[in-house]
């Protein structure tokens, strides 16, 4: 538990200096502290943002859950959101895995989202980057790239349904899932090709798969939770990035 509760304090409180800079703001929100009771959040489940080709094949419908603090009781016209990011190796995992956090900082007044993704590839065993089929697992990490950036401009498109402030949107990964947020916040399409070569002639582009919205976004910073990048080269110093890597002893 303890591991848990240092990874959540550190989005409310790494993340609390960006969001306390807006007008809006009011004392107590943001932070973390609890500000808003459980029955105060409104959670909608399983909302589908776009749908796609498994790493079989198939076609599937790919879907988020939102949590946020209920639109009548909380006045702010705009409010911040955190999008979370489930790890499990590209094979398992889901969008519920994220849910206590996503619940924890919408008490803090955040529109919290957590998002599903493609899995599969060819893994042997647990998975892992040393087991199975590689260039299979290097279309995995390419299909969840393109899938959390349909998930954004989503979210973007439906802005004003839940007051997103699309000038304040962090992303936030665990394990994969941090390293899907690295990429989604610093791969351009250039280095999609070079780094996960031949994906796109395959999968399409990594900025316009999954729906077919297609607004652009920037990030206003990542949290990584023991995610790793294909090329730290990619990374830029114009969105504020925390790393986090956990050990136990």
């Amino acid at each position: 538990m303890k591991n848990i509760f240092i990874f959540v304090c550190l989005i409310a409180v790494g993340l609390v200096t960006k969001a306390q800079t807006y007008p809006y703001c009011k004392a107590g929100l943001f932070s973390e502290q609890t500000y808003y009771s459980d029955i105060s959040i409104t959670h909608d489940l399983n909302v589908v943002y776009g749908s796609n080709l498994t790493f079989q094949g198939n076609p599937i419908d790919l879907a988020l859950d939102l949590h946020y603090p209920n639109l009548i009781i909380d006045p702010l016209p705009l409010r911040p959101t955190i999008i979370l990011l489930h790890g499990g190796g590209f094979t398992s995992g889901s969008k519920s895995d994220m849910t206590n956090y996503c619940v924890k900082l919408a008490r803090a007044g955040y529109v919290a989202v957590s998002v599903d993704y493609r899995l599969g590839w060819d893994a042997i065993g647990g998975g892992g980057s040393c087991n199975g089929n590689i260039p299979q697992l290097k279309y995995a990490i390419y299909r969840a790239i393109q899938d959390v950036n349909a998930s954004i401009r989503f979210l973007i498109e439906k802005a004003s349904d839940y007051r997103i402030d699309t000038s304040s949107i962090f992303l936030v990964g665990q394990s994969e899932g941090g390293m899907t947020a690295i990429h989604c916040a610093y791969m351009n399409q250039v280095e999609a090709d070079t780094l996960l070569a031949g994906a796109s002639a395959d999968l399409g582009k990594i900025d316009s798969a999954t729906n077919t919205y297609f607004h652009t976004y920037h990030l206003k910073g990542i949290v990584n939770w023991c995610g790793t990048a294909l090329d730290t080269n990619m990374i830029a110093i114009d969105q504020p990035t925390l790393t986090v890597h956990t050990w136990f002893i």
